[in-house]
């Protein structure tokens, strides 16, 4: 998911102390699960001190051994899958299994020359999908929203938390106001815009396990045909997501206070997370 990569590329190209005497490289990690869909593309890389450029060619990790772990509901292994290096500091598979909702996975990672494994685990969320749209062309910011109902997505011992990204199939209508602003090498960044953490005090409950669930505006930036993709997160994301959203501004943190961002991966800055996902497409006028 290209917003995630983002973030990854924006926060964690310096050292997770914050204190450049304190630096030490550390590996970056990212891949994320989409339940019903083949296994994505794993990056590991290395980090730069702050004051260095950072170049993908450079700080790529060559020759890793990478494989998916399937777990059982007991921690056993029920599958492996393999990853090969593609491209410098990039691994895939040719394996065709699908990742299955409701499913632990593990990942190991070995590295010439570490010291240790990069490990990690996810539980991939329930698939759901879109049942309703209460309208598929709206004006911007009118007095209706778009509002979707979404089947039910499990997640064991919480609510269901979400992202919502909006992709742009047309952009030669224009930026809305909230992002017309941006200088126009930036402007591409905003084909693709993703909201923040959807909890269960932004949706609504129906008495028949749905939820409606209402779009938010400042997550469109074109005019015109867009794409909504609704993602159901797992807690890695959930954690990472959340506390790259203190580094990114919204925050209540003090002057001068600076947060990690969480990782649960072990031995390796990043993240291991999944995803359910759905989508549909609209069309906003002005």
């Amino acid at each position: 998911m290209r917003s995630f990569l983002f973030l990854i590329t924006l926060l964690l190209t310096a050292c997770d102390t914050y204190t450049q005497d304190g630096y030490r490289e550390q590996y970056v990690v990212a891949a994320t699960l989409v339940a019903g869909e083949t296994f994505p593309v794993i990056t590991c890389s290395r980090t730069v001190p702050i004051n260095q450029p950072y170049k993908s060619e450079e700080t790529a990790v060559r020759d890793a051994v990478i494989r998916v772990i399937e777990l059982d509901a007991t921690g056993n292994p029920v599958d492996v899958i393999p990853f090969t290096e593609r491209n410098p500091g990039s691994y895939s598979t040719t394996d065709p299994a699908v990742v299955k909702p409701l499913t632990r996975y593990r990942l190991e990672v070995d590295i010439p020359g570490a010291a240790r494994r990069i490990t990690g685990t996810t539980f991939v969320p329930d698939t759901f999908r879109v049942r309703t749209l209460n309208n598929t062309t709206l004006p911007y910011q009118g007095s209706d929203q778009f509002r979707a109902n979404l089947s039910a997505s499990e997640y064991p011992g919480r609510q269901t938390f979400y992202v919502i990204t909006t992709t742009a199939l047309d952009t030669t209508l224009g930026l809305t106001p909230l992002y017309a602003g941006l200088p126009r090498d930036q402007r591409s960044d905003a084909v693709v815009t993703t909201s923040g953490i959807i909890n269960a005090e932004n949706y609504v409950a129906l008495a028949d396990g749905s939820i409606e669930l209402k779009y938010p505006w400042l997550a469109l930036a074109y005019y015109g045909r867009n794409r909504i993709t609704f993602n159901a997160i797992d807690d890695n994301l959930y954690d990472f997501i959340r506390s790259a959203s203190v580094q990114l501004g919204g925050s209540t943190t003090s002057p001068g206070e600076i947060e990690n961002v969480i990782s649960r991966l072990d031995g390796a800055l990043g993240y291991f997370g999944s995803v359910a996902r759905a989508s549909t497409e609209v069309t906003v006028i002005r």
